[in-house]
């Protein structure tokens, strides 16, 4: 059986919160694209991607509680809500209880389900919640791998059937704990190394456009785009040309991290090293970004 969550109160207001962060994000990149090339463009269009990203994490955090179900079955109880879900076999619980103290909701962060964190349950501890409403109202279930708390609409009905499937016993095993979509179970998140070389990555990818940026407007129309082995420039052209060197960075990132990726599974070593190679080459042309400006 499924069970429906008690409607979230004024989940409105995350849509409302994801709208205007997105219509601040267009506003932003509107004037980043309006002004001429530098610094104060730049500035634009990083915190027009920030309010973007905000604008799809409060979308996001909207959707959970409105997408949330609790399926009862004679195998356990499995809690769903977008692209992942939470198990709890059927004989792992041992205890159902009906509220706990009131802790308060979760961070600020996850507005506007505040509900679906990791909450303080008094004498019960960490508290998993998944629900719609604060620990007085939610249901607990007690289990051998901690505590979870649900918000079923009809929750008498719930626990009417999680009752009688627990007297069932289980068909089959089933894998406790959280399972999110497989992009977040992917190994590649939980090597250190590998997320901070994709990260400095991205950081240099940045600095280099950054640079430039705020270089650009103190440019003369003409700058020398090239040298030869004796330090003279053998080819001049428009200031824009400098524009190909955090190009190439920023293809060498994308290019590197998407081949590293395809075979990080089979030659984590050679992953490492496309990841690398792709921090020499903006190391390199950062140096030559310099120089030229």
């Amino acid at each position: 059986m499924s069970f429906k969550p008690i409607p979230l109160p004024r989940a409105f207001l995350g849509f409302l919160a994801a709208g205007i962060l997105l219509l601040f994000a267009v506003a932003l990149s509107w004037g980043s694209l309006a002004l001429p090339f530098g610094g104060l463009a730049f500035i634009l269009a990083i915190s027009a991607m920030a309010a973007l990203a905000a604008s799809l994490y409060a979308l996001y955090r909207t959707l959970i509680p409105l997408t949330l179900r609790y399926h009862v079955s004679r195998d356990g109880v499995i809690v769903t809500w977008l692209l992942s879900q939470y198990v709890i076999p059927i004989r792992h619980i041992r205890e159902i209880v009906l509220g706990a103290d009131d802790q308060g909701p979760g961070a600020w962060w996850t507005w506007p389900s505040r509900y679906v964190a990791r909450l303080e349950g008094g004498s019960y501890g960490h508290v998993v919640s998944l629900a719609t409403r604060p620990l007085p109202e939610q249901i607990l279930l007690v289990t051998s791998d901690g505590v979870l708390g649900l918000s079923p609409a009809d929750p008498e009905e719930f626990v009417s059937a999680l009752q009688e499937r627990y007297r069932l016993g289980p068909a089959r095993l089933l894998t406790p704990g959280l399972q999110p979509p497989w992009i977040v179970r992917w190994p590649l998140w939980r090597d250190r190394l590998a997320v901070g070389l994709l990260f400095i990555g991205a950081m240099g990818v940045v600095l280099l456009f950054g640079w430039l940026s705020f270089t650009y407007a103190g440019l003369p129309e003409q700058v020398p785009l090239h040298f030869d082995a004796h330090g003279i420039a053998d080819r001049i052209g428009p200031r824009s040309g400098l524009f190909v060197l955090p190009i190439i960075s920023l293809l060498a990132w994308v290019v590197n991290g998407v081949w590293g990726g395809l075979v990080y599974a089979r030659q984590r070593v050679a992953a490492y090293l496309l990841w690398g190679g792709a921090l020499v080459v903006q190391l390199l042309t950062g140096m030559a970004l310099v120089n030229l400006t």
